[in-house]
């Protein structure tokens, strides 16, 4: 089974980005990651984005949308190489991708 679920915390929170990025409207469901922190900051072409990292201690509130295979290739380029997929599972059970930063 394709898992289709992209967990945002960033500027992909956005509907506005979304519609801007993947030209159609993608509504989203609020969800909750436990055991990470989305309090690291990056700078690519001078902007700011966050990343999230492992953090036991902590938990990110965010967004559940559900992407296209195609929109995934979509994203990934948005994204760059300074961050990679990662599948997690969220306070629900769900089971989801979110970018994390790229350590490599």
């Amino acid at each position: 089974m394709i898992n289709n679920n992209l967990f945002v915390y960033g500027k992909l929170c956005s509907i506005e980005t979304r519609l801007e990025l993947l030209n159609r409207v993608i509504y989203s469901t609020p969800k909750t990651l436990n055991g990470y922190n989305s309090s690291g900051t990056l700078v690519i072409e001078n902007e700011t984005y966050k990343y999230a990292f492992e953090d036991s201690s902590s938990y990110i509130i965010g967004q559940l949308i559900q992407l296209t295979p195609d929109e995934f290739l979509e994203i990934d380029i948005w994204e760059t190489n300074a961050y990679v997929r990662k599948e997690i599972i969220l306070s629900d059970g769900i089971v989801a991708w979110m970018y994390v930063k790229n350590e490599n």
